[in-house]
């Protein structure tokens, strides 16, 4: 095979990171519900491709849970990791569990674009992460913020994608098990 674009998420490199999609921020932000909506696709495909997927909180005590849709698709066992700082990677125990994953590309989406997803974004390159951010599984209270995000984390270094792209990206090819699975996610 030839050599494929080293951008190119791969299901065998790659993570999902699913940030702070809990209630009270996604009814604040814009088209809330269509966000949570895209995070839960990526959950599915993250998990039908065999991609490790972290989801956090902000602030448990106050913000609470993920909301059902991502709180149901988490692996069985596994808890959103809570924080108090708006990068991932301020969290000394969120980013040590990246770390330990021994993956380097990072496929991001969640809440709010403008802070915690930028500055988990940058903070990813600074560490050597390859970093992807799924613009429509991403939202800001302000669509100037979220936009102002987007590209400045595309300045930056992060591929700026869709769902869309990042799952067909990570499935590679068609006329597989996983391609008929995640196929009826998409249409």
């Amino acid at each position: 095979m030839q050599t494929r674009n080293p951008q190119i998420l791969r299901s065998e490199t790659a993570f999902l990171l699913v940030i702070d999609v809990q209630p009270s921020l996604m009814a604040a932000v814009g088209g809330g519900e269509a966000v949570a909506a895209n995070c839960a696709r990526l959950m599915d495909a993250a998990r039908i491709l065999g991609v490790p997927t972290i989801v956090t909180v902000q602030n448990r005590a106050k913000l609470g849970e993920p909301v059902a849709q991502v709180a149901e698709r988490m692996p069985a066992g596994a808890s959103a990791l809570n924080k108090m700082t708006f990068s991932c990677m301020g969290d000394e125990a969120i980013h040590q569990t990246l770390r330990a994953l021994g993956r380097r590309q990072a496929l991001i989406c969640g809440v709010e674009t403008h802070v915690c997803v930028c500055q988990t974004a940058l903070d990813m390159l600074a560490a050597g992460y390859q970093v992807h951010v799924a613009a429509d599984a991403v939202s800001s209270r302000l669509e100037a913020n979220r936009l102002a995000a987007l590209d400045r984390m595309r300045t930056a270094g992060v591929v700026i994608s869709t769902v869309e792209m990042a799952i067909y990206e990570m499935l590679e090819q068609a006329g597989t098990d996983p391609f008929r699975q995640v196929l009826r996610m998409v249409r």
